[in-house]
C-alpha cells in the first residue's frame, strides 16, 4: 500500500528520534515531522497527528509496537467496503522480556465482532481476558472531523479508551476483525515481570 502517510510526533524526546526522523523526512515526503517543545503525554501526541493528517484513514503506532506488512491494506479495504467509522484487528502480544510472541489479544475464531459500546465496556475488566482499551484501530478521518472528537490530554494513561468510547457514542459503527496484524508489547512481561523499557 503506497499511498500512505506517516506523521511521526516527537513528545520533547531528549533522544536521537528528530535528527533520525528528520533524515527520513529528508528522503521520503511521506514522512513528516511533529515536534512538542515540552513533553504533553500520548493524547497529546495523538491529537497533533490528528489535526495534521490528511489521509482518509488514522492509524496509531506506538514507539514499541509494530505492523504486519499487509496492515493497513487489509483494514482499509474492510473499512471501505464496509462503510464503517472504525476498523480494528486482533492484537498479536510480544513479550517485552524475550521479544517473543507469546499470543493474541481475542480468540482467533474467523469471526468479526461488532464493536458496540456494550462490547466495549464489558471487555474493559481485566477478568474479561482483554481489554478493548488495548486495540489499535484505523478511524475515518471524516468521522473525526465532522464530530470535532479529540483525544482527552487530561488522560495520560487510558487515553485510547475513552476516545473509543466516545466515538461509540457519537454513533461510530466499528468493526474488529479476527487476524491479529498489530504487534503490541506488552508493558509487563508474561514470562519473568520484567518491565518494558518503553
Amino acid at each position: 500500500m503506497p499511498d500512505w502517510e506517516a506523521i511521526v510526533v516527537d513528545d520533547a524526546s531528549h533522544d536521537g528520534t528528530v535528527d533520525v526522523v528528520a533524515d527520513f523526512a529528508r528522503r521520503d515526503p511521506r514522512i513528516r515531522l511533529a515536534r512538542h517543545e515540552v513533553n504533553a503525554g500520548p493524547a497529546a501526541a495523538r491529537n497533533t497527528a490528528l489535526e495534521r493528517a490528511r489521509g482518509d484513514w488514522i492509524a496509531v503506532l506506538d514507539a514499541d509496537d509494530l505492523f504486519m506488512p499487509d496492515r493497513l491494506a487489509t483494514l482499509v479495504a474492510y473499512g471501505d467496503r464496509e462503510g464503517v467509522d472504525i476498523v480494528a484487528d486482533n492484537l498479536w502480544l510480544k513479550d517485552p522480556s524475550t521479544g517473543a510472541i507469546v499470543r493474541s489479544g481475542l480468540p482467533r475464531d474467523g469471526k468479526v465482532r461488532d464493536w458496540t459500546l456494550r462490547a466495549h465496556l464489558e471487555h474493559e475488566f481485566p477478568a474479561s481476558g482483554f481489554v478493548y482499551g488495548l486495540l489499535k484501530p484505523l478511524v475515518r478521518r471524516a468521522f473525526v472531523e465532522r464530530t470535532g472528537q479529540r483525544y482527552r490530554p487530561e488522560f495520560r494513561y487510558g487515553e485510547d479508551f475513552v476516545f473509543y468510547t466516545e466515538m461509540l457514542l457519537n454513533g461510530a459503527r466499528a468493526r474488529i476483525l479476527p487476524d491479529p496484524r498489530y504487534v503490541y508489547q506488552l508493558p509487563i512481561s508474561e514470562v519473568d515481570g520484567t518491565r518494558s523499557d518503553n
